[in-house]
């Protein structure tokens, strides 16, 4: 897929972040020859969710040692 069915697919904003979803295509299908596009699909909207619950992890840690000083 190329950035703007990325941006579409995922539903992500232009810019450097599109750039770690094309290397992360590129790892699955070097890894995943044989593999379809639905699956790359699929990894690559795993992939997101898993980022954002962990930046999500990350943002409520800030707050909550924030809330502790």
């Amino acid at each position: 897929m190329n950035g703007k069915e990325l941006i579409q697919i995922l539903n992500l904003e232009k810019g450097p972040e599109v750039g770690i979803y094309m290397q992360e295509q590129v790892k699955w299908m070097l890894t995943n020859p044989d593999g379809k596009a639905e699956e790359l699909q699929d990894f690559l909207v795993h992939f997101k969710s898993t980022r954002e619950l962990e930046n999500y992890d990350k943002a409520v840690e800030h707050v909550s040692k924030k809330a502790h000083v």
